[in-house]
């Protein structure tokens, strides 16, 4: 996707949480792929100043989401994750999720989730599994 693509894609989906928490999608592939970043700030920050836990698995959990949704144009949502958190945030000033479909299938899908800091360092490996909605799905 182009800057603009991108520009338009941001506005559209990143509302509500994911706003607030600052996320922004960087790349977004018809493949499965997707990959959002969080400029982090003190919201973020646990009492020991490390990013949150949280933080961290509402980023797996959504660059996951969006990497579905970019192969199949389609809502998902959450069936079940498991996260291994590898190292702390300590000075990080951004965190990146990095997301691949590896499994497609009709009624579900699993998804790698890499998070990791500005300077590379692997922060957390998330699988998670979706289950696909369709198109017309509505929340009530």
């Amino acid at each position: 996707m182009n800057k603009e693509e991108l520009e338009k894609l941001n506005k559209e989906l990143i509302v509500g949480f994911n706003k607030d928490m600052g996320m922004v999608v960087t790349k977004y592939d018809k493949k499965g792929e997707c990959e959002i970043e969080i400029e982090l700030r003190d919201i973020h920050k646990n009492p020991m100043q490390t990013v949150h836990g949280g933080v961290i698995f509402s980023l797996a959990d959504t660059v996951g989401g969006f990497a579905i949704f970019a192969l199949r144009d389609a809502p998902c949502t959450t069936v079940m994750s498991a996260i291994d958190y590898i190292n702390p945030t300590v000075g990080a000033k951004k965190l990146i999720g990095r997301a691949k479909v590896v499994k497609y299938g009709k009624r579900m899908s699993t998804v790698e989730v890499t998070i990791f800091t500005e300077k590379k360092v692997e922060v957390a490996k998330v699988i998670t599994t979706y289950y696909n909605l369709t198109k017309e799905y509505k929340a009530v």
